[in-house]
């Protein structure tokens, strides 16, 4: 029987279910990640080249203003702050994550967490 996304399920001796990955299904599901992340790549790429010619002071003051907005208002204008921060985070360590060490990983999902836990609590509290 066949399932969605090309998963079929076949039954074991035992009788009991399985489900299968067909492997053209997986080739293909590789290759349209590969795709789409050269496709986030190079849309980012613009932005990062200019944020590279600003000054670095004022893109540092920007993140710490908006990070501390989001820390000392109240709300939901700081959970806003708060999850746009985690936003710029994700995106970042998405673009850099193939060549990050899995220590650095842990790092950033953590500070992600962190971050939007701490927004949920300012919507909620």
């Amino acid at each position: 029987m066949r399932l969605p996304g090309g998963w079929r399920v076949a039954k074991l001796p035992v009788g009991e279910d399985r489900i299968e990955i067909d492997r053209v299904q997986m080739r293909e599901a590789t290759l349209m990640s590969r795709i789409s992340r050269s496709v986030i790549e190079k849309r980012s790429a613009v932005f990062i080249v200019y944020l590279r010619g600003q000054p670095r002071w004022l893109v540092a003051a920007i993140v710490a203003a908006v990070l501390l907005g989001g820390l000392f208002a109240g709300g939901a204008v700081s959970a806003a702050l708060l999850i746009a921060i985690a936003a710029v985070v994700i995106w970042l360590a998405y673009l850099s994550w193939p060549q990050t060490e899995p220590p650095a990983r842990i790092a950033r999902c953590v500070v992600v967490l962190a971050l939007l836990a701490l927004a949920v609590l300012r919507l909620v509290g």
